[in-house]
């Protein structure tokens, strides 16, 4: 996918936030370490401030030194729950 003009990263945008505000909960899957998942960071910030569940899946990144992964809604899972 080629760059993106101002109006349609605008309407993605929109799109994300209200997503995650009409969701139940939210899921961050850490599946790489080769990644910045940057905007996965602001979702998570949203999530939060909307006082919603957030599961956390995937690879030990050294997450627990941020402060938010302390947070009390948020769960953190190394692999899929059994």
């Amino acid at each position: 996918m080629g760059p993106r003009t101002h109006e349609e990263l605008m309407a993605c945008a929109k799109a994300d936030l209200a997503g995650i505000v009409e969701a139940d909960a939210f899921i961050l899957v850490v599946d790489s370490a080769d990644l910045v998942y940057k905007g996965a960071w602001a979702e998570l910030g949203i999530a939060l401030a909307s006082v919603k569940p957030v599961y956390v899946l995937g690879l030990d990144l050294h997450l627990d030194s941020q402060v938010f992964f302390h947070h009390p809604l948020v769960h953190s899972f190394e692999d899929f729950p059994g």
